[in-house]
């Protein structure tokens, strides 16, 4: 049972880092998970390469997100986890704002990996952890709530990424994109987020 002595104004604090691990998963899902098939779409025309040969970027992405979200799985236990989310938010904004250089498969694949880098630094994996931490009887509710923010990305910000991307390229796409990933992970995960109730 966790002690009820961590708050602010009487709220228990388990529900400060809910909220704020649901605004993080916003931002990394809506620019990264769903985002991921439109970056696709738009290379298919900017680099003129076939639909299969792109299609190997989101793979990247997902597989190296995959296994890089397991082998960091044991580090959250002895690390601060904000160093993670610093990790994430600094490489996929480099990332998003290397869109700029992206002028072939090569550089296409290089993206998505380190784009999917960033991701397992910053995504599902962390944040779910660190919810699940600060909940016991209410982890079931406080895990839905925060895991929505996956959800309301693709909601949220994907259809505006979508047309930027169909408006004015990846280029310059990237961006604003790179600011938005910088903003909506690490200055949230600094300043809001506690590794344990103790801290």
């Amino acid at each position: 049972m966790l002690p009820p002595e961590p708050g602010v104004g009487g709220l228990f604090y388990g529900w400060v880092i809910v909220w704020t691990v649901f605004l993080i998963l916003l931002t990394t899902a809506g620019l990264g998970f769903y985002n991921a098939s439109v970056i696709l779409k738009a290379a298919v025309g900017e680099l003129e390469v076939s639909q299969g040969a792109a299609s190997v970027g989101p793979t990247l992405f997902f597989s190296i997100s995959g296994v890089t979200g397991f082998l960091l799985a044991k580090k959250f236990n002895v690390l601060d986890v904000r160093w993670f989310y610093l990790i994430g938010g600094v490489v996929g904004a480099v990332a998003l704002f290397s869109l700029r250089w992206v002028d072939n498969l090569a550089t296409y694949y290089a993206f998505f990996a380190v784009y999917g880098i960033a991701f397992a630094f910053a995504g599902l994996v962390p944040g779910t952890t660190l919810v699940a931490r600060w909940f016991d009887r209410k982890r079931p509710s406080a895990l839905s709530i925060a895991s929505t923010g996956l959800s309301m990305g693709g909601i949220v910000l994907t259809p505006f990424a979508a047309d930027s991307i169909d408006t004015t390229g990846l280029a310059a796409s990237g961006n604003w994109m790179s600011i938005a990933w910088f903003v909506g992970v690490v200055p949230l995960a600094m300043l809001l987020l506690r590794n344990f109730p103790a801290d």
